[in-house]
């Protein structure tokens, strides 16, 4: 018999579209509470972004550790920041143009 390979990020994204049958085999295999709730609860380390994130951004950051630039800590956790952000945001970008999409931003007093 064949095994079959699945990385949890695959099986976030085909949760949704499968099958009843196929959503009870993820859930036996990966556990009930990765499919449930936000993505915000599922995330608590850096790690688990790591392991959320899309092959591209994966790779952007692998990149970065090998490069001569991953010596300095603030570029380091500057590229930590962007990696848990995409995964957080599951690759949501803002539109700063439109002034009716809703956005958070810093208010200092």
């Amino acid at each position: 018999m064949a095994a079959l390979k699945l990385e949890k990020a695959t099986a976030l994204k085909i949760f949704g579209k499968s099958s009843k049958e196929i959503q009870q085999i993820l859930i036996e295999s990966f556990g009930k509470e990765m499919f449930s709730g936000k993505i915000i609860d599922r995330i608590n380390t850096f790690e688990d972004a790591y392991e959320n994130a899309d092959d591209k951004t994966r790779q952007r950051y692998d990149d970065f550790l090998k490069s001569d630039s991953s010596n300095y800590p603030d570029r380091l956790a500057y590229e930590q920041l962007i990696l848990i952000i995409k995964v957080v945001n599951e690759d949501w970008v803002p539109d700063f143009k439109n002034e009716n999409q809703y956005k958070y931003y810093p208010w200092f007093k």
